[in-house]
């Protein structure tokens, strides 16, 4: 992969998530976690300058990912697999070269099955949604359920929408999405398995 094919990386990249690490888990936990067997979700924003920013439920993973160099050797860092609807499974996007070291160091430390992305074009900013389990699940099951993953997905971008957009440069006060500022709330029906937008 060459260099000049990455997007850049904020610089607090590998800061970010511990920074609000309490704050992004405390979402996650309570929103979906163990839901569909997910064990793990982080949030990838790429503004309108290429530059990648990640809050992520498990700091660690994507720290040493940077502090490794070992990002440049996964295609999710690269801009032309990023395709607006795309659901991508990790092991996909890794280099040939690495791809033993990758899922070794991003999915066998955590003791992850494995892990997967969905992609959210917004308006002011592209968005990846990514999730792994634990569970031995088949992976059939999660591109199943690819509408119930973003509508999940989106949910966990609005609550840590406020926390990105501390670190645009200038400050920004609008948000990302182009949506008019709306207080939402993800319902979970039991029964039906559906997750439901509702307003306040």
């Amino acid at each position: 992969m060459k260099n000049s094919d990455l997007i850049n990386l904020h610089p607090e990249a590998k800061e970010i998530s511990f920074a609000h690490k309490f704050f992004i888990q405390f979402t996650f936990e309570k929103s979906i976690l163990g839901t569909l067997g997910i064990h793990y979700f982080s949030l990838m924003i790429i503004d309108s300058t290429n530059t990648l920013s990640i809050y992520s439920s498990e700091p660690a993973l994507e720290y040493n990912m940077i502090h490794d160099g070992l990002w440049q050797h996964d295609g999710i860092f690269k801009c032309e697999n990023h395709k607006d609807g795309a659901f991508i499974f990790w092991d996909e996007l890794y280099s040939d070269s690495q791809k033993q070291i990758l899922i070794e160091n991003k999915e066998r430390k955590f003791d992850f099955s494995f892990g997967f992305y969905i992609m959210r074009k917004m308006k002011n900013c592209f968005a990846i949604y990514s999730f792994a389990t634990k569970s031995p699940s088949e992976r059939k099951t999660f591109l199943d359920s690819k509408d119930i993953l973003l509508s999940i997905g989106d949910y966990l971008f609005y609550e840590l929408e406020k926390v990105h957009l501390t670190y645009t440069v200038p400050k920004s006060t609008s948000n990302l999405s182009g949506q008019k500022n709306t207080i939402l709330k993800l319902v979970v029906n039991n029964i039906k398995k559906r997750y439901l937008w509702t307003t306040e």
